[in-house]
Formats: structure tokens, sequence, C-alpha cells
């Protein structure tokens, strides 16, 4: 009797009260661990989101969502000082909106919103070719953005809308897209050597070969990294030693491999990489599946070049990276090429950032989800153990419906757990005292 009693509560509480009470608290609680709003009883059955859901809007992010100024909300605010238009639509320069993200690949600008991709191209118009942007204030006259807060230097296009001034620029920088294009085809091997090599470029060195028997490039071969081949090829030049190179080019896993026995060769394989158009580039686990090939004997070096934030890093990642390192003697390193700037990062640099400015964030989300794991856990359990005390057919289908969800919500639980151990490492200069977020 007191068995049919209690299943009886089990019954009704496991449909109404755990349906929506503890799902909610769960869900809320997940979300307190995320840093969103927590979700009431309503909201949470009409918009019950999926780790699939959440991952496939993080992807949509990163692809790029940039929208650009298509008209003004006031005839004055259409026109500029000089009487053109401020839209960025039916411009003159053959730019269309499109446009955006394939300049945006090809130069390393950021896709994640108007500001940073705009901020990104006007800093390197001002860096590469400041005659544009003075081209760009003579022709369309002082911002509303750069009178409203005193700005009269380039900083003044910055204001975050892309519009008809920004149209200008895209259009130069297509120009200059075809011109490398066409200045890549006519290029032959002897006049890309001569030309990299008259390079006159004061930097760090980034293949340091000395000791070395072998070297290891792999190389995100994403189409925003055409612009860094020069300097890559230029510095295996410049090395004073030869030895042979194996080359591969890499986007989320290897692409291709390709092998150069002296550094006049590698240089050439550079310069001849294809390239290869997606989104995500996993330096991290190409490296990791490379070092496990390795043979213990000679001197290896390993170089992952990338323009590309590291994408899902895991602490225990890097430091299986650092025991490859020692067991197969192979010295690893980092070369973003990220903004105009050039990072060599060691194995132990590389820990030291994450420390510093990811791992509090990372544990805190780890300690929330390992929470809710372990509860969702007893709740399958307890479903588990019902079943086997019960041989009420109507009771065994109620019950084995309500433990398959719960262990898909389990699942997913798990899935998140696994994700709040990565990070995307996006700020590589420890000096900086901003945490950089997850």
């Amino acid at each position: 009797m007191c068995n049919n009693k209690f299943m009886e509560n089990f019954k009704n509480w496991g449909k109404k009260a755990l349906k929506v009470g503890v799902l909610a608290g769960l869900i809320s609680v997940s979300h307190k661990a995320e840093g969103k709003t927590p979700l009431n009883d309503s909201t949470l059955l009409k918009n019950k989101m999926s780790v699939d859901d959440s991952t496939r809007k993080n992807k949509e992010s990163e692809k790029g969502n940039i929208a650009v100024y298509a008209t003004a909300k006031t005839k004055e605010g259409g026109i500029t000082p000089t009487g053109l238009s401020n839209s960025f639509l039916n411009n003159k320069y053959g730019v269309k909106p499109e446009d955006l993200d394939s300049v945006a690949r090809y130069f390393g600008f950021r896709r994640d919103n108007e500001k940073n991709f705009q901020e990104d191209m006007i800093n390197y118009a001002q860096t590469n070719d400041p005659n544009l942007v003075n081209q760009v204030l003579k022709e369309f006259g002082t911002t509303n953005y750069g009178e409203k807060n005193k700005i009269l230097d380039y900083r003044q296009l910055m204001d975050g809308l892309l519009g008809g001034r920004d149209a200008f620029i895209i259009g130069n920088l297509k120009r200059k897209i075809e011109k490398d294009n066409i200045d890549q085809v006519k290029s032959n091997t002897e006049e890309y050597i001569s030309k990299i090599e008259t390079k006159e470029e004061h930097q760090e060195k980034i293949f340091k070969l000395e000791g070395k028997d072998k070297l290891y490039v792999l190389f995100d071969v994403s189409p925003s990294m055409r612009i860094n081949k020069d300097t890559l090829a230029k510095d295996l030049l410049n090395n004073k030693s030869d030895l042979p190179v194996e080359f591969s080019g890499f986007t989320n896993k290897v692409e291709y491999t390709n092998t150069a026995n002296t550094l006049k060769d590698a240089s050439m394989v550079l310069r001849d990489a294809k390239l290869v158009d997606q989104d995500q580039e996993l330096g991290i686990n190409v490296l990791l599946e490379k070092m496990g090939t390795l043979e213990k004997e000679g001197s290896k070096l390993l170089v992952v070049c990338t323009d590309e934030e590291l994408q899902d890093v895991s602490k225990e990642e890097l430091l299986q990276i650092k025991s490859l390192s020692k067991e197969k003697n192979a010295e690893v390193q980092f070369t973003v090429m990220l903004r105009g700037k050039i990072y060599n990062l060691s194995i132990d640099k590389l820990l030291s950032i994450y420390e510093t400015k990811y791992a509090k964030n990372v544990d805190e989300k780890v300690k929330n989800y390992t929470h809710l794991v372990e509860m969702r856990e007893k709740y399958v359990n307890i479903y588990k153990s019902e079943l086997e005390k019960t041989s009420d057919r109507k009771k065994i289908k109620e019950l084995k419906e309500m433990l398959e969800k719960e262990e898909r919500d389990l699942l997913d639980l798990k899935a998140n757990l696994v994700k709040a151990r990565q990070v995307n490492i996006s700020n590589f200069n420890l000096e900086e005292e901003t945490l950089a977020k997850n």
C-alpha cells in the first residue's frame, strides 16, 4: 500500500513538478552559470534551448552578421556635408554587402559585428594607406560622430555604421585584392624569392631552427592568411640552417600535407599553399594529432601559424601538448598573426595566458555544470530504481518515457560541461590587465 501510494505521488510529481518546476530550476541555474537571464516556467516551456541550438547560434555569430547602413531616419542624416549619400546601398564604387565577408577574410578583419569590422578596416587603411583615409574625409566631409565627440582624425570614421564612406574604402581594398591575385599569378619562383629576400622588415625571428633536425609547419589555410605568406617565407629564407620541412595546411582538420628538403623549397610550398574557405581553425586539435605521430628521435620544432584566435582550447589539452613536447623532443610554438601584430608563443607562455585571463571564469562554469550533471544523474537513478520495483505496464511505460527524457537532458548537460572547459584565446598580451571574455 505504501509503495503504491508512493508511486502515485511520484507519478504526479514527475509529470508536473519535474517537467516544469525542477527543469525550470535546473535550466535557470544553468543560465546563471552562463551569465544569462534565468527563465521562468512559461518561457521555459516555449523556448527550451538545446545544446545544438546554442552551438548553432554561436557559429552563426562567428561566421559574421554584419549589417550595412541602408537609410537614415531623416533627410539630413542621409546626406554628408559634401552632399553625398550616407547609404552603403547603391554606392558608385561597385561594392555590395556580400563583399564585406570576402574583404574581411582576405585582410583578417573581425566579422562578428559592424563596429569591430569597421575598426579593423579603418586601422588597416590608416596604417597602410593614410592617403586613402584623407581622400575619404575630403570627399565625404566630417562625420556626425566626429563632430559630436570632437574627433577630427581618422577615428571619426569609426562610428559603427557601415555607410558610403566605408563602401569607398572597401572598393579600394577590393582593387588591392584583385591586384594581389594578378601579381601572384604573374610571379615565378625566382621573382618571388627575390622579392621577399629584399624586403627590409625588422621583426622577431619566427622560425628558430638552431639545433633542430626537422621543422613542422602547421599553416592555417583560411583566405585571410594570404597576406602572411611573404612574412613566413622570408623568415624561412633568412635562416642560416637548412633542414627538411613538413608542411600541413589545416582548418578544423589537416587538409593536405607537403614536404620539402630545403627551406627554399619550403618557401615555395608556402607561396603555392591552397587556401580553404572554412570558419573553424582548430590548431590545437591538429597539433595534438601531429604530435601523436612523431618519433622520439631527433630534435624538432613545430610551429602553428594562424591569424585567428585559438579556438576550443582547454587546460587539459595545453598540458597534454607540454607533456608530448618533452616526450617527443619537440619544441612547440604558436605564431599568431592577428590585427597587424605577430605573437610567438611557447606552450608555457600560452599556459600562463590561460591561467591569468581565462582560468577563473572556466573554473566557475565547470563547477556549476558539474553540479547540474550530478543533480540530473540523481533523477536518472531514481527512475531506474522505480522501474525495477514495478511490474505495472502503464507505469513502466510512463517511467521509461520520463527516464529517456532525463537521459537526453543529461547528455546535453555533459556536452555543456565539456564546452565549459574550452575557451577561445584571443588576448595574447599578458601585460594587458583586462580579462578576455570567454
